[in-house]
């Protein structure tokens, strides 16, 4: 996957019309569109091979077909493999999976990380979240030195869908 393509996955996070961010997903990754859109629509989280995509049709349930443009993605998530480490997909936003450090991901994404307190940190918890603009809350997982990542997701805050 591209670094392209996980750009506008994570513009496309609770938007409308996302159907053709969410073919060229299905593409990149070789999968059948079938996967991410099922039919009857139903809320899914597909994971392949270091991407997770949280996604739920409006009308789960009440029809046997649903249109493409309705499906919404709540969440988006880069991994890193457990077992090698090893990232298969860009990450957003020109983020380093392993050169990466706090302050140049603050400086990438243009805002100010919170977390990663010392009691936080302590007990492993190395999580960092950035909030850009429109909502969108980036959220890095950092590996224990806080050089590189282990994983990224992406969420919008709030309930209004954008158009």
């Amino acid at each position: 996957m591209t670094a392209e393509l996980s750009d506008a996955l994570c513009r496309a996070v609770w938007r409308r019309g996302v159907a053709a961010s969410l073919n060229a997903c299905c593409q990149a990754l070789g999968l059948e569109s079938r996967v991410l859109m099922p039919e009857p629509p139903a809320s899914i989280n597909p994971e392949h091979h270091g991407l997770s995509l949280q996604l739920v049709h409006p009308h789960a349930g009440e029809v046997e077909v649903g249109d493409p443009e309705r499906w919404l993605i709540r969440r988006v998530q880069w991994s890193a493999d457990p077992g090698s480490g090893q990232w298969l997909h860009a990450l957003p936003f020109g983020l380093d999976a392993v050169h990466e450090t706090p302050a140049s991901a603050a400086l990438k994404l243009q805002a100010e990380g919170l977390g990663l307190n010392a009691v936080d940190m302590a007990a492993g918890d190395r999580r960092q979240a950035f909030f850009l603009e429109d909502g969108l809350v980036l959220e890095l997982q950092w590996r224990e030195r806080l050089t590189g990542l282990t994983q990224v997701s992406a969420q919008r805050l709030g309930s209004d869908l954008l158009e």
